[in-house]
């Protein structure tokens, strides 16, 4: 029997790693696919209700409130993530339960004999969608992988869509203006539905309403959330994403009491998120200007002593700014790298901080940078993580299933 069960848990491991493996395939951008494929499964995603979730900073932990708020109200709701921060697992959730690696290994066998050649993130939204058929979710909460006209979650075809802030990332893909990437998110619009947005930058708000008028879809701008509600996320800029959720609850005529307990519960890893341990450890997903922004506003409420930073970017990510604006904050800054391609290298990033930091260093394996964080702390002083998202996932993540993300 112990041999029967090692052999099921080598199958699980494969059936991910699979799946992982379809990085190597980069981005494909249109939806022929997705459509051929979803049409080959009997169209799962036509079974719950989509929420799809747009923006540039804050998606996740969007659609964190939105799912919270949903299950309060005595929901079944699914929860689509991007990308995992630990393990592959949490990118597909229902009423906050991962997915298992048995059912990821089910779902593989179905999805893998299809005769149509799916990218990563593709495979992986099929495999949500009919994972939350499955287990007969009343809704969906999307969040866009990348813009939202073509992006592989736009197949199932929601009413509504949130679109958080909005601000320059991916513009080698989206566009080099505000409005280009603006109009790629509002991709995800659909005809008679319904907008949730907060007020944006003049430039993005005007391609907002005009995508609306466009195709007759009702605008709500969400309004600041009243002072007196708790969230389960850290952070003022939470308030904002919360601010969107708490829209669309009153929109479909959620309670006030079943939202703000929602709102209290909700919870994403890696959001202004604090460990346990004898060392103050604070972890941050932040990744363009925008992000790191407001981190670094939060970080000046936050009582410390030296503020010790570990810090590593994507080569597309404008990571001098970033660097700016943290290094002069801190009183060591750890420059290190992520073993994916995507990831700038260790040297290069420790250049640009030693124009702004009396203190950097420069370590190229990102697994010992933590180590090194703890040796140089002492009992006031605050460590961070941030920069990327992979960072977080490299230093923290189960390792076969960082190194595919």
């Amino acid at each position: 029997m112990k041999e029967r069960r090692n052999g099921f848990r080598r199958a699980q491991m494969d059936a991910k790693e699979k799946i992982l493996a379809l990085h190597s395939r980069g981005i494909m951008l249109g939806l022929e696919r997705m459509k051929r494929a979803c049409g080959m499964l009997g169209n799962p995603e036509r079974s719950f209700t989509s929420i799809h979730v747009a923006g540039t900073v804050g998606k996740g932990s969007t659609s964190s409130f939105l799912a919270s708020i949903l299950q309060e109200a005595g929901n079944r709701v699914g929860l689509y993530l991007s990308p995992h921060i630990y393990r592959y697992n949490e990118r597909m959730q229902v009423n906050g339960k991962k997915i298992s690696d048995k059912e990821i290994e089910g779902i593989y066998g179905r999805i893998s004999r299809l005769p149509v050649k799916l990218t990563f993130f593709e495979f992986t939204t099929l495999m949500a969608f009919l994972h939350y058929a499955k287990k007969k979710c009343s809704f969906a909460v999307l969040e866009a992988g990348l813009g939202g006209r073509l992006d592989a979650t736009r197949v199932a075809e929601g009413r509504y869509c949130i679109i958080t802030r909005i601000d320059f990332d991916h513009a080698q893909i989206l566009g080099g203006t505000l409005a280009k990437i603006a109009r790629e998110k509002c991709g995800l619009i659909r005809k008679g539905g319904t907008v949730i947005t907060i007020r944006q930058k003049g430039e993005v708000m005007q391609v907002i309403k005009k995508e609306c008028a466009k195709k007759g879809a009702k605008l709500i701008i969400a309004k600041p959330l009243p002072k007196e509600i708790a969230l389960g996320l850290n952070g003022s800029f939470q308030r904002e994403n919360a601010s969107l959720a708490y829209a669309f609850a009153r929109e479909i005529g959620i309670g006030e009491k079943g939202i703000r307990k929602g709102l209290k519960k909700a919870f994403i890893p890696a959001r202004m998120e604090f460990l346990k341990g004898k060392h103050r450890v604070l972890l941050d997903s932040a990744h363009n200007p925008t992000g790191v922004w407001a981190l670094a506003r939060e970080l000046k409420k936050i009582p410390h002593a030296r503020l010790i930073v570990i810090f590593a970017a994507m080569k597309d990510k404008e990571y001098e700014k970033e660097i700016w604006r943290l290094a002069r904050e801190a009183d060591v800054f750890i420059c290190t790298q992520v073993s994916i391609e995507r990831s700038e290298n260790h040297a290069k990033l420790y250049e640009i901080a030693k124009k702004y930091c009396k203190n950097p260093l420069a370590v190229k394996d990102a697994r010992i940078a933590l180590p090194i964080a703890k040796s140089l702390a002492k009992k006031k002083d605050l460590i961070l993580v941030a920069g990327s998202i992979y960072l977080i996932s490299e230093i923290f993540g189960k390792k076969e299933e960082v190194m595919g993300m």
